[in-house]
């Protein structure tokens, strides 16, 4: 397994694990990047943690919802958009990169 599905099967316990006994409750993720949302980061970062969620059951839309924000390259924005996802209240923020992690962390 690699560390991308080991991760998204890290999250997916975490995320969905709990939810999926409260009927009717979609856990609700937030995957947060820096650089810009184009088909390479889709394909590459989402897709391969989407892929992990599959493997282990979970379906998007029926198990999860899956929020994806994105800082578009601009690090000075990270702090803005990790608080506006935060204050959504997702039950799992995914930090796709290190400066992301940092500013979550705070």
């Amino acid at each position: 397994m690699d560390r991308r599905r080991a991760c998204a099967s890290l999250l997916a316990v975490a995320a969905c694990g709990g939810a999926a006994q409260i009927v009717g409750r979609r856990a609700r993720i937030a995957f947060v990047l820096e650089p810009p949302l184009d088909d390479a980061i889709r394909t590459s970062l989402v897709g391969a943690f989407q892929a992990g969620l599959r493997e282990l059951g979970q379906i998007e839309g029926q198990h999860y919802v899956l929020e994806i924000r994105s800082a578009d390259g601009r690090r000075d924005e990270l702090p803005e958009v990790v608080d506006a996802v935060l204050k959504t209240q997702p039950d799992v923020v995914v930090a796709a990169f290190p400066a992301v992690a940092r500013v979550v962390r705070r």
